[in-house]
């Protein structure tokens, strides 16, 4: 079972993808969100307004999404449940406005959190986060809220204290419903834990299995999978210094035992961020 996938590349920033942007979408969605922030961390969002472009299975770039908010710093991640409805985060946490629109996105934390990337599984909003009381996979709301709601941290990942999560995707692995798998992205050094984790719900609690990172020399941020057969293929860039698009095969080795496979090297000057299975 095959699945194509996009990684974009950007020259200085570190959102997630696509060129100037960064790049989060559900595999199954038929468009993409993305967020352009290269170079404008330090600029006023009002004399530079946040861009969060949608492209879709033609490969058509609508970046027609252009607001006031994330002044002073950039965009890192959005995503979308069908190109219209837009959900951001950067570092005072995040937000949701709509396709085309030029008013300010509703911030959906009361108290500002810096959040990285968002993702949306099986109906529900999540975002990344390594602020100490959000560290790892958090909740927003319930649903796919679009007002101020409640951004709760999901029990157990608080535990890695050093953990750099960026990247991740979630999988129902068992027989009762819901999520019970958490891949996650961290960019920390591979001496320090960076690669690709591997979280497994327990009795309410996520537990940390371990860490992908054989045949890596950094971490990964980027992160998009997809079951095949028995086996969890995942495609993650990492934060190497040449970096790279790899894949790995979860096929229940031991997860210190599974390799990474090059799939493409960043050109001189341009690093991959982001990944996302491409609209279909």
């Amino acid at each position: 079972m095959r699945r194509s996938s996009r990684a974009a590349a950007s020259s200085t920033s570190t959102s997630s993808c696509w060129r100037r942007a960064s790049l989060c979408r559900r595999p199954t969605s038929r468009a993409r969100a993305t967020a352009r922030g290269v170079g404008r961390a330090t600029t006023t969002s009002a004399a530079v307004n946040r861009v969060i472009g949608i492209i879709d299975g033609a490969n058509t770039i609508d970046t027609s999404t252009a607001a006031d908010f994330l002044s002073g710093s950039s965009i890192r991640g959005a995503t979308s449940t069908d190109g219209k409805a837009l959900w951001a985060s950067g570092a005072t946490g995040t937000f949701y406005t709509t396709q085309g629109s030029a008013a300010a996105p509703v911030q959906l934390n009361a108290v500002n959190i810096n959040m990285r990337w968002p993702n949306i599984f099986n109906g529900q909003l999540y975002v990344s986060s390594a602020s100490a009381t959000n560290r790892g996979v958090n909740m927003i709301g319930t649903g796919t809220p679009k007002t101020a709601t409640t951004t709760t941290a999901l029990p157990g990942f608080a535990a890695q204290t050093a953990s750099s999560g960026y990247g991740f995707v979630g999988f129902d692995r068992n027989a009762q419903p819901g999520l019970d798998v958490f891949y996650v992205a961290d960019d920390s050094a591979t001496a320090s834990g960076g690669g690709v984790q591997r979280w497994s719900l327990v009795a309410g609690t996520w537990k940390l299995d371990g860490t992908i990172n054989k045949g890596l020399t950094g971490g990964a941020r980027g992160l998009m999978g997809y079951i095949s057969g028995k086996d969890v293929v995942l495609l993650a860039t990492t934060a190497e210094t040449t970096p790279r698009v790899v894949s790995f095969v979860d096929d229940g080795t031991a997860l210190d035992m599974l390799t990474a496979k090059e799939l493409a090297k960043a050109a001189t000057n341009t690093a991959y961020r982001g990944i996302a299975a491409a609209p279909q």
